[in-house]
C-alpha cells in the first residue's frame, strides 16, 4: 500500500481524533500515550519532529506549561519526540519504589460493583510494573483468588486443584455471568408470582363470598334474598308478599 507523505499527513491530520491529555481527570499517561502512538502509526508519521509537533498540538494549555516549564530554557519545539515524550513521562507516570508497586498490587481487591473485566484488567496494569518475571502468571492467578469479592465465587477458585491463571479468570467470568442472569431471572419471575398470589387471594375471597347463609325468603337455598325465586310469591299465613310461609314459621 502507498506510505503518506509525513508532512502530508500532519496537514491532514488537523483534526485530532484523540481527546487532550487532562490532568484534572486523572488521566493515565501510558494509556493516552497508546492512543497517541496509534493515531501516529496509522497515519504513517515516521519524522521525530512532525510526530513532537503532533503530540504537543494535542496536548492541554496546562500540559504544555509543565512541558515548558521541565526543559526550560529550551523551547518544545527543538524538542525531538522522544525527548518530549521521556520528559512528560517522568513528571505524568514517575518511576516509583518497586515495594510500593508490589504492595498496591497486593492490596488490590474488587470493589463493591466493580465488573470482573474490569478488575482483571486493573491487576494485569498494576502488574506491569512488579517485575514478577516468570512468576506473573501465578501472582495473577492468586491475586484473583484472593482479590474477588464474592466468597462463593473465592471457595470456588481454591477447591480447584492446579488452578491455572487462565482457569481462574475463565471461572470468576463465567461466575459474574451466571449471577447477573439469575438477578434477570428472579427480576421477571417475581412480577409472574406477584400475579399468581392475588389471583388465589382473589379465588379465595370469591369462595368465602359465595358461602352465604340460607336465604331469608325460601329457606332452602344458598342464595341472596334478592336472588330467591320466591320473591314475588305471597305468604299463605300473614298474606304478604316476599317470603313462603316455612320462612315465616323458621323465625318463629
Amino acid at each position: 500500500s502507498r506510505r503518506r507523505n509525513p508532512k502530508t499527513a500532519a496537514r491532514r491530520g488537523t483534526t485530532w481524533p484523540i481527546s487532550s491529555y487532562q490532568t484534572s481527570t486523572k488521566a493515565k499517561w501510558k494509556p493516552y500515550l497508546i492512543k497517541v502512538e496509534a493515531f501516529l502509526e496509522v497515519n504513517a508519521v515516521e519524522n521525530s519532529a512532525t510526530k513532537r509537533a503532533l503530540l504537543v498540538a494535542a496536548l492541554s494549555t496546562h500540559t504544555v506549561e509543565t512541558l515548558a516549564g521541565k526543559i526550560a530554557p529550551r523551547a518544545p519545539n527543538s524538542l525531538t519526540n522522544e525527548e518530549a515524550v521521556a520528559t512528560l513521562g517522568e513528571y505524568y507516570d514517575p518511576k516509583r519504589n518497586g515495594n510500593f508497586k508490589i504492595y498496591n498490587f497486593f492490596n488490590r481487591r474488587q470493589s463493591e460493583k466493580e465488573p470482573m473485566h474490569t478488575f482483571l484488567v486493573e491487576i494485569r496494569w498494576i502488574a506491569d510494573n512488579c517485575n514478577f518475571g516468570g512468576a506473573l502468571d501465578r501472582m495473577l492467578r492468586d491475586r484473583i483468588v484472593c482479590g474477588v469479592r464474592s466468597s462463593a465465587l473465592q471457595k470456588q477458585l481454591l477447591s480447584k486443584m492446579d488452578l491455572t491463571l487462565e482457569e481462574a479468570k475463565a471461572i470468576a467470568i463465567a461466575a459474574e455471568a451466571a449471577e447477573t442472569d439469575v438477578k434477570k431471572m428472579n427480576a421477571e419471575v417475581t412480577p409472574l408470582l406477584q400475579v399468581d398470589a392475588s389471583g388465589k387471594i382473589y379465588r379465595q375471597r370469591e369462595q368465602k363470598t359465595s358461602q352465604v347463609e340460607s336465604c331469608g325468603r325460601c329457606c332452602s337455598g344458598k342464595h341472596e334474598d334478592d336472588d330467591c325465586p320466591w320473591a314475588r310469591s305471597r305468604c299463605y299465613q300473614c298474606k304478604r308478599k316476599g317470603h313462603l310461609a316455612r320462612k315465616r314459621r323458621s323465625r318463629a
